[in-house]
């Protein structure tokens, strides 16, 4: 909120609500109010539900109080003169703010600026207590996954468990995945590593490369008692490998399945969260794999809950309206919300107009992958001159959009994510077609 709409809707605040408001800045309670002006303490909650109405303040569902640490919020910023001392001291104890930082790659486990959505978290932790419990989670790129992978393993070994993380894409360059011997010679020094195992020479090329690497992880399951939960992050990065993919995901989902033969107890203790951002999977035997199987869950965009409390660690006194705003022009998209906030907390006089601006490097990075896909950019093209702004899009061309985070899908219609988004696509193919 701006200071002249804060101006326009103080103005708003009648005679009757004045002395309430005033009182409640003050840090009096409702009691002492009520008998300062004559009234109730319930007539008092109405009056301050009224006031914080007008300023498009209101508890989000399952909160009680906030509506009234959030009319606080609003006159530190807008009016400090109004507001107790005492107020100020609470609220900053209250409300620690993160060290602000450029937003790139996972949020660190020791930064308070993740944001949990919904009940992923909690859903999760609970499922790889589950013997041979397999869980999959899809989301675009830059929502958060490896943020996520990152504080489920770190719980996952406050329980006690081991708890490998291995990021695909990042582990594995383009000669390793042209030998399934190579990669999963990796793949088991990778493990190793992350266990802090020594160096297993017991690698027989006797055997084929599939019975190693079984041999390898049973040998770890053998070791203890306690539960393994192996975190396998940009699995997408395998499904073009075409000397590997099968293999591998075949072996995956084995291990889940051989947690279900009596005689082989100690598979029932490897746990899998496979993570990923795009379903288009190629030539794979899904009927063979982890990806018809287990638990499946969508990391969300943000939603008015999760901007606000995230404003509320960068320190802005945000009220709805202006989270409203930002996701009429970001959608919930996890960097571009947090990419704005920094921006606001950085510099008190940006507003959402300059933030165009500010995200040419990242949207640029978008173009560039176009620029080498020209069946891509050509189907983003015909998409983004639809009038109707919902379009059809090859299942190859979907996907791969989707895991950029352009698109989007609900209730089987696909647009685009944002108006960030389609303005920014608009101007490229503009240009591009003057060219």
């Amino acid at each position: 909120m701006n200071p002249q709409e804060f101006d326009a809707r103080y103005l708003e605040i009648t005679k009757y609500q004045r002395p309430v408001l005033n009182g409640f800045l003050q840090g009096d309670s409702d009691a002492e109010i009520a008998t300062r002006i004559g009234s109730t303490p319930a007539n008092v909650r109405q009056h301050l539900r009224k006031i914080c109405q007008i300023f498009g303040i209101g508890n989000l569902p399952g909160e009680s109080e906030r509506y009234r640490h959030d009319l606080v919020d609003l006159f530190i910023d807008r009016k400090p003169e109004l507001v107790a001392d005492t107020w100020k001291q609470k609220l900053s104890i209250e409300q620690p703010q993160i060290s602000i930082n450029y937003p790139s790659g996972a949020v660190p486990l020791d930064r308070g600026a993740y944001i949990e959505r919904g009940s992923i978290e909690t859903e999760i932790e609970k499922y790889i207590s589950e013997p041979r419990a397999l869980i999959r989670v899809l989301a675009p790129s830059k929502f958060g996954k490896t943020s996520l992978c990152f504080r489920i393993k770190a719980y996952a070994q406050a329980q006690g468990y081991r708890a490998v993380y291995i990021n695909l894409k990042q582990s594995f360059d383009r000669d390793s995945l042209n030998s399934f011997e190579i990669f999963l010679q990796h793949f088991c020094n990778l493990i190793s590593e992350e266990l802090d195992l020594s160096s297993d020479n017991s690698w027989n090329n006797n055997l084929v490369p599939r019975s190693n690497c079984d041999r390898h992880i049973e040998k770890i399951l053998k070791q203890s008692e306690t539960p393994l939960l192996l975190i396998l992050d940009g699995v997408e990065s395998v499904y073009t490998a075409d000397n590997v993919n099968q293999n591998f995901f075949q072996m995956l989902r084995s291990w889940h399945d051989k947690g279900a033969d009596s005689q082989k107890e100690q598979w029932k203790k490897i746990r899998q969260l496979i993570v990923y951002s795009s379903e288009n999977y190629g030539k794979l035997d899904l009927a063979r794999s982890p990806f018809n199987i287990g638990r499946f869950r969508e990391l969300t965009e943000f939603d008015e809950s999760n901007i606000l409390e995230l404003a509320k660690k960068y320190g802005l006194n945000w009220d709805r309206d202006r989270s409203s705003e930002l996701r009429s022009l970001v959608g919930g998209h996890p960097y571009l919300v947090n990419l704005a906030l920094y921006h606001f907390a950085s510099d008190r006089e940006f507003t959402l107009d300059r933030l165009f601006s500010e995200t040419q490097d990242y949207l640029c990075s978008l173009t560039d992958l176009l620029q080498r896909n020209s069946e891509l950019k050509l189907a983003l093209q015909n998409s983004i001159d639809s009038s109707a702004g919902i379009f059809r899009l090859e299942r190859q061309h979907k996907w791969v959009l989707y895991s950029m985070g352009v698109i989007k899908e609900e209730n089987s219609r696909v647009g685009i994510r944002c108006k960030l988004y389609d303005r920014y696509f608009q101007n490229y193919f503009a240009l591009e077609s003057e060219e």
